[in-house]
């Protein structure tokens, strides 16, 4: 009886460990920014967004190289990333899940190969910072629209 509860514990620690995949986005949890402010943090970091969502919480960035390169075209190069970032929550605070995709090409297309997690961590930080620099310099005011 004992050994078919060891048994069973080990299983089960053996299945859970299975089942907590690594995840390979990343989530700023919590931020208390406007929508407003997060999609200008995002813009100033990479650029204006390739896709928004209808309901403005999803957005696609430009693609972009793992190098910084002035000479970079998405179209003709090996391969490339972009980020896809997730507002997620109906009212402050939101989380913030940030997703870097990976595609390489396959004859005339870009097949997706992978995500990047160490690339979504470095624009997280960065997007982190970016927020709490505008936290700084916000007014009171700026949170309410009034006209």
């Amino acid at each position: 009886m004992m050994m078919k509860a060891i048994f069973f514990s080990f299983a089960l620690i053996f299945a859970f460990n299975l089942s907590s995949c690594v995840s390979t986005s990343v989530k700023i949890s919590e931020e208390n920014q406007s929508l407003g402010e997060i999609k200008r943090a995002f813009s100033a970091i990479m650029g204006e967004p390739r896709h928004v969502s209808q309901n403005q919480r999803e957005f696609t960035s430009q693609y972009f190289g793992r190098n910084a390169d002035a000479k970079f075209d998405p179209n003709k190069v090996k391969e490339r990333l972009f980020a896809k970032f997730v507002i997620l929550g109906d009212r402050r605070p939101y989380d913030i899940e940030i997703t870097v995709v990976v595609e390489e090409k396959t004859g005339r297309s870009y097949k997706k190969i992978g995500t990047d997690p160490t690339m979504a961590k470095t624009i997280a930080k960065e997007l982190e910072e970016r927020l709490n620099q505008s936290r700084e310099g916000r007014n009171i005011i700026d949170d309410f629209r009034a006209f």
